[in-house]
């Protein structure tokens, strides 16, 4: 087995496992991953795992960091802006912390929160620059939660997270 590979028996998709040869005319395309083709159970086991049925699939995975994010659920439901004012900046430097050890930048910022009767609502914005900093996740952060009036009432969960990354390059250097 080589590094980034896993290997995958039994019963990937309920009611089904991953075809040895993935070209094989019995598959169906898996909806957990949506790129192995599946086949059902009730194809023999010798046909649907090759010639032996303890025969393993080898599948290659991609381990590449797509979001980060970060919540913090309050003991007490709260609408006290100076303590979510806190708690989106200790979010944001968490976030760009991870995100520097990867060197990576993010275009979307996301904001999650979560009322006291359960009712969850994400919203999102999508910047042309790549983020890294904490105080522009936190301003983004800020802004969604203020453009969309989310602490209309207390607040059970407050997240925030980062999507769209890429890694960054020479960054441009802002003369004034």
């Amino acid at each position: 087995m080589q590094p980034g590979e896993a290997v995958i028996t039994g019963n990937h998709q309920r009611g089904y496992s991953l075809g040895s040869s993935f070209g094989s005319p019995r598959g169906t395309r898996c909806s957990s991953c949506d790129r192995c083709l599946c086949v059902p159970w009730s194809v023999p086991l010798a046909q649907r795992s090759g010639n032996w049925p303890w025969a393993r699939t080898t599948v290659r995975w991609s381990w590449a960091t797509r979001s980060r994010a970060s919540e913090e659920t309050f003991l007490k439901d709260t609408d006290d802006r100076k303590v979510l004012r806190a708690c989106l900046r200790e979010q944001a430097a968490d976030i760009a912390a991870r995100l520097k050890r990867r060197r990576l930048g993010a275009h979307t910022v996301q904001v999650k929160v979560r009322y006291g009767d359960f009712t969850a609502l994400t919203r999102q914005i999508t910047v042309r620059e790549p983020l890294a900093e904490a105080r522009d996740i936190y301003r983004l952060g800020c802004f969604l939660l203020g453009r969309e009036k989310l602490v209309s009432r207390p607040l059970r969960l407050l997240g925030l997270g980062v999507a769209s990354l890429r890694e960054l390059s020479g960054q441009q250097l802002v003369l004034f």
